[in-house]
Parts: C-alpha cells; sequence; structure tokens
C-alpha cells in the first residue's frame, strides 16, 4: 500500500532524510508508512519517536514540513592511544667527554621521587563506523590500546582525555610486563656485574650474591650483601652488612656513615661512622672508624693490618709470630684530629711568614722600630703585618693546644681477649708502645701516673 502526499528529501552528504507532507487523510499503520520510506531510498537511521508523530499527523490530515526523520551514523577513526614516558625506557653504558664507554655504569636503576610524573598517556578512543541514511557504510580499522599499568605505589589520576602516572614514594622505579611500581627498597637477586651495572640508589639496597671486582654500589639507606664484596667499592648512608666477606685485593672499600658488619676482612679498607663488627678476623687492612672496633670470634685475628677506632678495640687475638705490620691504635677522635692537622698546617705558614720579615729586616729593627729615612712607608708596613702575626701565631698557637687536648681520648682501651704476639704497634691518643713479646687475655691502657701505656 502506498502513502500519498509524501515527499522525502535526502540530503546531498546522505545523513540525514526529511519527510514533507501535504494533508491527504488516511488511515495507515506503521509498518506502511516505514515500508515506504524505504522505497524512497532511506533504510537506515529511522527516527521511531518521530515516525509515529508523523503516522498521527496523517491519520488526521495535518500537514508536515521537512521533518527529520531520519539520520545516519557520523564516521569517526577514533584516537591513537600513545604513552610520553618521563624516564629512559632503556638502558645502555655512559660515554664520558673522551668518548670512552664505561660499560659498568648501565642505568638501570631509575631513582624516583614521590609525586614525581612518570609517564602521561593519551587514553585512546575507539573507532566509530559511520553509515548514511541509505545504508553506505563507511569502516575503519581496529585501534590496539596500549597497555600501562599502575601497580605498586603508583598514583594514577584519570583525566577526560589523558591518564598520568605519578610515583607516591621514593623508591626505585621498576617498569616490566607494562606495569609501573616503585619499591622503597632495592632488591637485586643476582651478582652485581655487567648485566646489572654500577648501583646508585636513595635508598635501601639487598644483594642477593656478590658485588663483583671494580664495580660500584652507593645507597642512601641500609647496603645489605647476601654474598661477598669483591675488589669493589661501596658506600652507605646507614649501616652495611656484608653476610660474607670483604675481599678488598688491594684496591677495594667499604665506606658508612654508620656501622660495617663482615664476617671477615682480607686486603681492604673499611671506614665507617660508629663501630666495625667483623666476625673472623682482618688480614692486611687498613680499619678505621669513629667507634668501636669489635672482632667477635674466639680464634679471629687482626694480622697485617692498620687497625684504628676512637673509642676502642676488642679482639681475641692480634698480630703473628711471624707478623710485624699489625698497628692498633685507639683514643684518637678523626674529626677533631684533622682539625689539629689544620690548624697546625695554619700555624706553619703563619710561622714562615713572620721568619721571611725578620730574615728581610732584621728581629731588631722589628722590634725597636729603627729604620732608615728613605724606607719609612715599607718598613712601616712590614713591622705592622710583623705584628699581627705575632698575635695570630699566639692565638693559633693556644688553639692548637686545646684541639690536641680536645682529640685524645685516654679512656679508651686496647682488650685481647686471647694471644697479643710480639711486634704489634699499639697506641691509645699520643702514646704509643710495640710489644716484645707475646701476652696472654690482657687490656692495654694509658697509665695517667706513669704517662705512659701499661699492659695488664
Amino acid at each position: 500500500m502506498s502513502v500519498q502526499g509524501i515527499t522525502i528529501a535526502i540530503s546531498e552528504d546522505k545523513m540525514q532524510a526529511k519527510l514533507t507532507y501535504a494533508p491527504v487523510k488516511q488511515d495507515i499503520s506503521l509498518t506502511t508508512l516505514v515500508s515506504h520510506i524505504k522505497t524512497q531510498g532511506v533504510v537506515a537511521g529511522l527516527k521511531r519517536d518521530v515516525l509515529n508523530i508523523v503516522l498521527e499527523s496523517i491519520r488526521n490530515g495535518r500537514g508536515l514540513d521537512n521533518i527529520v526523520i531520519a539520520e545516519g551514523v557520523e564516521p569517526f577513526e577514533g584516537v591513537q592511544p600513545s604513552v610520553d614516558y618521563k624516564f629512559s625506557i632503556s638502558s645502555k653504558p655512559t660515554v664520558d667527554e673522551n668518548g670512552k664507554t664505561n660499560y659498568r655504569e648501565l642505568n638501570k636503576i631509575k631513582n624516583v621521587k614521590r609525586d614525581q610524573l612518570l609517564a602521561v598517556k593519551k587514553r585512546m578512543k575507539l573507532p566509530v563506523n559511520g553509515m548514511t541514511v541509505t545504508g553506505e557504510g563507511t569502516n575503519f580499522l581496529p585501534i590496539i590500546d596500549i597497555p600501562l599499568i599502575a601497580e605498586t605505589n603508583i598514583r594514577k589520576d584519570v583525566q577526560e582525555d589523558y591518564s598520568y602516572f605519578y610515583a607516591s614514594t621514593d623508591g626505585a622505579l621498576s617498569f616490566k610486563n607494562n606495569k609501573l611500581s616503585v619499591y622503597p627498597e632495592l632488591k637485586i637477586d643476582e651478582d652485581v656485574d655487567f648485566s646489572v651495572g654500577n648501583v646508585h640508589f636513595k635508598g635501601d639496597v639487598k644483594i642477593g650474591r656478590d658485588i663483583l671486582p671494580d664495580f660500584i654500589v652507593t645507597c642512601d639507606g641500609k647496603l645489605t650483601v647476601f654474598g661477598s664484596a669483591i675488589a669493589c667499592f661501596i658506600t652507605a648512608v646507614s649501616d652495611i652488612d656484608v653476610r660474607g666477606g670483604i675481599v678488598g685485593k688491594n684496591k677495594g672499600d667499604a665506606k658508612s656513615k654508620e656501622n660495617i658488619f663482615a664476617t671477615f676482612v682480607e686486603n681492604a679498607k673499611l671506614f665507617a661512622g660508629r663501630d666495625i663488627y667483623v666476625k673472623n678476623g682482618i688480614i692486611g687492612s687498613d680499619v678505621y672508624c669513629d667507634g668501636d672496633l669489635v672482632i667477635e670470634n674466639r680464634k679471629a685475628r687482626m694480622v697485617g693490618s692498620t687497625d684504628r677506632a676512637a673509642r676502642g678495640i676488642r679482639s681475641y687475638n692480634a698480630g703473628s709470630r711471624f707478623d710485624t705490620s699489625t698497628r692498633i691504635t685507639t683514643g684518637i677522635f678523626p674529626e677533631k684530629e684533622k682539625k689539629f692537622f689544620e690548624i697546625q698546617e695554619l700555624f706553619n705558614k703563619r710561622v714562615e711568614e713572620a721568619k721571611e720579615i725578620e730574615k728581610k729586616y732584621g728581629r731588631n729593627t722589628l722590634e725597636n722600630k729603627t729604620y732608615r729615612a728613605g724606607l719609612t712607608n715599607q718598613i712601616k708596613r712590614a713591622i705592622k703585618k710583623w705584628e699581627i702575626l705575632k698575635d695570630q701565631i699566639k692565638q693559633i698557637h693556644a688553639l692548637l693546644a686545646t684541639t690536641e687536648q680536645e682529640m685524645y681520648d685516654y679512656s679508651a682501651e686496647i682488650i685481647v681477649k686471647e694471644t697479643l704476639f710480639p711486634r704489634v704497634y699499639l697506641k691509645i691518643g699520643k702514646h704509643e708502645l710495640t710489644t716484645s713479646r707475646e701476652y696472654y687475655n690482657v687490656k692495654v691502657k694509658f697509665s695517667e701516673e706513669l704517662d705512659k701505656l701499661e699492659i695488664v
């Protein structure tokens, strides 16, 4: 059945169809109306609610003018996702200014700060396949998303078109399998070698195995090494705990602002801002701490080493029957000692300056201020400078004496619970002695009454 009085106009881009109706009263169904419209070429995007209004107008004989009865679907090709990483996702050796490649500096450890922006992801928008009212389609290729997952200690801020990924704590950035995480503690399960590179981290570090020769590990927290530190260079703001040995091979060192713990130390350099604890002895090393040096096991010894501790030294054995190079020093505060040497250097410099003036003009001339008229201004300046130097030398000498007293702690002791062998050099403060025989279970201390060291 046809419908009279209806005119269908399709837009030029075929995205819209309009209906005009010249009133001819007739009784038709919605199905008939739809069929008639489709015969006019409009087969998609029909507006069923509008068609119901059109049908009511036709039945009541009311005219219609340019009523939109169908709309196509506008095509949208979509938006490709992208990620702007605010960190380098690749690791490669560094090259110095001379073009030399350092294969130990791989920059694999990414240190990040709390609230640091790590990545910005442009969000994907799926394509929309278009359709005209006449049934012609537009198809786009599908878009594949770039996965980026916020995991441990990552804050994700989702905006309309972008997602922002932030670190929620200080730590080491991990980016694996499209997952972002930040860990406040760095764990390395394997050896520190060419596959890992040098380690520089702002928190605690745990090394599951060994640190191999010439590699560097630094951290702002505690460093724990479950293997050995072998001819490497390790530094920590907090404790260093090496469950194996520190084997320096005469070049490696360990530096901590707090304590150092090790099973044994061999041919290495150690410095601790507080105490050093070694279970099985120190051999051929240079060991220095601001607190106590303690050798813990009964059979352990210090031999062939220079061992210095500000507060005191305790060991079971010191030296050996064949060794002449063991040196043990305590009772000296290193910072004050450093200050003492700086003041001493300044004192010597001022004395030399004064001697140069005395050599040039003569001490008698400077003291009595007798000089020829032609050299009046020059000598006046020299006398003034010489007098200033004399005052400075006097002040510096007094400061030197005070600092020297402050840098020594004569309450510090050296305790050897088993054997103290001959030819071991011992020093407490500025007093020293070298053992001439073998001692057993002794204490070395300063005797104020005797003004020297004694072994008791």
